[in-house]
């Protein structure tokens, strides 16, 4: 009785052995196949698939002798007069009475129904920008789009019912299999580029850099996968290439750093030598002329008594410039960063400052609290002093000086104000004020050697900091710097 239901059920229903020839089949293959029942048993399988799934029976035949389940799948089938028909294919294992699988048996439906949804699923993955394929459970490819054909080069009708395997690299054939097992045991989507670098393979067989997305498909015929599949080629080759420009960039900043810092080395050590040498030869002059002054001033001419003078002056003048020069040197000679309490050091700037402060009537405001800040003590001391006293020397006549002193936390740095109402600086030589011994006024209106400006630059630019001004002529100045915080050394 059953098994008569079994040969009239509107499915094709087959029982095969395992080496693929068909043992018995019931009388839906005729409407399916347009075989007769008697013309297809003992032939092989085989006869039914399209050269393309050939190997789909020994695939699935491998699945359930390994003990795994088939779940039911899409598939095509070929009529006797060469025209395919798409079924839906369910495979399992027959078994003796001792349990030993000894064939398989499949039973074959029309898909008719499923057309329309499967011309729209079609058409949505035709709307990808990226390639799409999608697997189903053996790792046969039933579905892809015309971005798949560009990309690897096939046509449709050379990938559907292949083994997704045909995409991958030879050399990564040996893990992928299991790897693909693995995911459908564990199917959870994967985002692109997640995880190992991927390659794809050319029908030619060519390689290509490519990120994949993975995404688990829960169906009525069982799980499938759908992988979009991008063509990262360029962007890797860009990648490189700003890699490598990257790493020659860094090359040749680190070795123009190392001769910045070798020449500046060198030209501390000269300006430190040079004038330290210097000074001998000019004490030796300084003492002859004041010898002769004491000896002769007043006994020789006029003209004589004037040179004496400018001699003596130029000499003095050359001690300053010397000196300060040497100063120049040293600045971060003696580098030890600390914390500096900007407040402590404005104090010990003020004591020092007092006579000319008392002079002048300056007045120091300080509105809040300085910052304390980890950098080089004695150098922002001598920062903040330079600064001050620039203030008081370039007052208005008969206007005490007013000096603010300010500093604020700025994207990880501390930002400096010293503002005063002095006589201003011309826009002009905004530059040219921070430039070694550069001066805008004669010495017999201001004294100095002009290097005081040059001294803060520099301490500044040690901070890993900047110094500007904005001036106005007639109302005075005010000099911005930053100080970065400094690691401890």
């Amino acid at each position: 009785m059953w098994l008569d239901i079994l040969l009239h059920a509107n499915d094709a229903i087959f029982a095969i052995d395992l080496s693929g020839k068909i043992l018995l089949c019931n009388s839906s293959v005729e409407k399916f196949y347009n075989y007769q029942q008697e013309e297809l048993l003992g032939k092989q399988y085989e006869i039914l698939l399209p050269d393309i799934r050939h190997k789909e029976f020994e695939s699935i035949r491998d699945s359930l002798l390994f003990g795994e389940q088939a779940a039911p799948f899409e598939t095509e089938r070929i009529t006797q007069m060469k025209g395919p028909v798409k079924i839906s294919a369910s495979y399992s294992a027959i078994r003796d009475d001792s349990g030993k699988i000894i064939g398989v048996s499949v039973i074959e439906r029309k898909i008719i129904h499923r057309r329309t949804m499967e011309s729209k699923a079609q058409a949505l993955l035709e709307t990808a920008p990226d390639a799409m394929v999608i697997v189903n459970s053996y790792g046969q490819i039933i579905l892809i789009n015309a971005q798949t054909e560009k990309l690897f080069g096939y046509e449709k009708n050379e990938l559907l019912g292949q083994d997704v395997e045909i995409l991958i690299p030879d050399r990564f054939l040996g893990k992928h299999a299991g790897h693909r097992k693995h995911f459908f045991a564990n199917a959870k989507a994967r985002t692109m580029g997640e995880g190992q670098e991927l390659y794809g393979k050319h029908k030619t067989g060519t390689e290509f850099s490519v990120e994949i997305s993975l995404s688990p498909l829960e169906t009525e015929d069982g799980l499938l996968v759908s992988a979009a599949i991008r063509d990262i080629s360029e962007k890797k080759k860009l990648e490189n290439q700003i890699k490598e420009i990257n790493i020659n960039l860094e090359k040749k900043v680190r070795q123009r750093t190392a001769e910045l810092e070798t020449k500046n080395k060198e030209l501390e050590q000269f300006a430190y030598v040079a004038s330290h040498d210097l000074q001998e030869p000019l004490r030796t002059t300084a003492s002859f002329v004041g010898f002769l002054k004491e000896e002769y001033y007043g006994k020789l001419d006029e003209n004589a008594d004037s040179y004496l003078v400018y001699i003596s002056q130029a000499a003095e003048r050359m001690q300053t410039l010397i000196k300060d020069l040497l100063d120049y040197s040293r600045i971060g000679r003696k580098r030890v960063v600390q914390d500096v309490d900007c407040n402590l050091i404005l104090s010990d700037v003020v004591a020092d400052l007092s006579s000319a402060i008392d002079e002048t009537n300056a007045k120091i405001v300080v509105p809040d609290l300085l910052p304390v800040v980890r950098g080089y003590a004695t150098e922002i001391k001598q920062l903040f002093q330079n600064l001050i006293s620039n203030s008081i020397k370039f007052h208005r006549e008969n206007v005490p000086p007013v000096i603010n002193i300010s500093g604020k936390k700025m994207a990880g740095d501390w930002e400096f104000s010293c503002s005063d109402n002095g006589i201003g600086i011309a826009k002009k030589h905004y530059e040219r004020i921070f430039i070694i011994f550069q001066r805008l006024h004669n010495r017999t209106e201001y004294e100095g050697s002009g290097i005081g400006l040059s001294h803060c630059k520099k301490i500044v630019e040690l901070h890993g900091g900047k110094l500007w001004v904005d001036s106005e002529l007639g109302k005075g100045s005010n000099f911005q710097f930053t100080i970065h915080n400094m690691e401890k050394e």
